[in-house]
């Protein structure tokens, strides 16, 4: 049985690949793949949320360290930027305009 900073990394990588796939689906349009990416991400992070208490660090520090440094080199979150919008749906806005 692994730990659950074992199993958080884990977790937070397989989120991370789900959330590319996600922003390539949004950028070519495929809602339906978007919504399928969404309900396989789902179980993930309920399960990161069960495993939070239980970990030894904030899951946050896990996260990337390059978009985390990025996103503090600008000034927000890893997950937001200026305007409060995550980094996917501004692309997906900027794609279809």
């Amino acid at each position: 049985m692994s730990s659950p900073a074992h199993t958080c990394a884990r977790l937070l990588a397989a989120l991370e690949d789900l959330v590319s796939q996600e922003a390539s689906l949004l950028r070519a349009a495929d809602f339906a793949g978007v919504l399928a990416t969404q309900e396989r991400a789902a179980p993930i992070v309920e399960r990161l949320a069960a495993l939070a208490p239980a970990a030894p660090t904030s899951p946050m520090s896990m996260v990337n360290p390059s978009r985390s440094a990025r996103a503090r080199r600008n000034g927000a979150s890893p997950n937001t930027q200026k305007g409060g919008k995550s980094s996917s749906t501004r692309r997906a806005y900027s794609d279809n305009t």
